[in-house]
């Protein structure tokens, strides 16, 4: 088994181009004892997001998946960049990842987990708390400012959740790959593509037989992923988009399934 990371192309910070080898034992194997060097093929290139794209494309589950059918609560999630003031007395403004137009800013008193199991969930409490949007103020990227709160998004117990992931789409604004990764739940990648979400084509060539399920989907550079998981396990969850390269921050999405 051979592993390469992919990574997105500069301005990004370009990190060495590492190569993982291994060797996959099925049981009952004795496994071997052939001490051969593990031949290496010919990788694509690290910033190659096509080649990634379909193979990623190309995967399924084992075995047909039992995908919810009905859908509770759907959310559309911008992924972009914006500039906020630095806030360091400069008048420079800071460039940072964003979702839906939000950059989140982390509680300074009282943390979401506790402030969720004291039933407590107010401004008094997290002075910036803002209920994360089902979808972006503006249908473009680049056309709308950029706010920062405690963006949080409450769903109640067993609720069927789907998502649309969508990176920037058009060659002349930045986009970059986003693994987009949830706590506590296992996802199904409903399916995947490049340019433009469209909420009919699309939706009607969703893998709802047998899709992969996994913990982190990936929204690929100038493109978009959906997914759909049920909110079965209660408790405060994040599904983390974090860059910290020269002055972007991170910005985490935090779920509360309920009873």
């Amino acid at each position: 088994m051979i592993a390469q990371a992919m990574q997105s192309p500069e301005p990004f910070l370009q990190i060495p181009v590492l190569m993982s080898r291994g060797v996959v034992s099925y049981y009952p194997s004795k496994g071997s004892t052939d001490d051969t060097p593990i031949m290496a093929p010919e990788m694509p290139d690290q910033h190659d997001a096509t080649t990634s794209f379909y193979f990623r494309g190309n995967l399924t589950s084992l075995l047909p998946q039992s995908v919810p059918a009905n859908v509770d609560e759907q959310l559309f999630i911008a992924i972009d960049v914006g500039d906020i003031c630095s806030h360091d007395g400069s008048h420079d403004n800071c460039m940072v990842t964003r979702l839906n137009n939000i950059s989140f800013h982390l509680p300074t008193t009282t943390s979401l987990l506790q402030a969720h199991y004291n039933n407590n969930m107010s401004t008094s409490a997290i002075s910036m708390l803002k209920e994360f949007p089902r979808c972006p103020p503006s249908s473009e990227f680049g056309y709308s400012p950029t706010s920062v709160g405690t963006a949080v998004r409450t769903v109640r117990y067993n609720t069927t959740v789907e998502i649309v992931f969508q990176n920037p789409y058009s060659s002349g604004m930045f986009s970059a790959s986003n693994p987009m990764h949830l706590h506590g739940h296992d996802l199904f990648i409903l399916g995947q593509g490049l340019g433009k979400f469209d909420p009919v084509k699309d939706v009607q060539a969703y893998n709802l037989v047998d899709p992969p399920v996994r913990n982190t989907a990936l929204a690929p550079i100038y493109g978009w992923t959906a997914i759909r998981f049920v909110a079965s396990n209660p408790g405060t969850y994040a599904r983390t988009h974090t860059r910290m390269y020269k002055f972007m921050r991170g910005l985490v999405f935090i779920w509360f399934p309920v009873h």
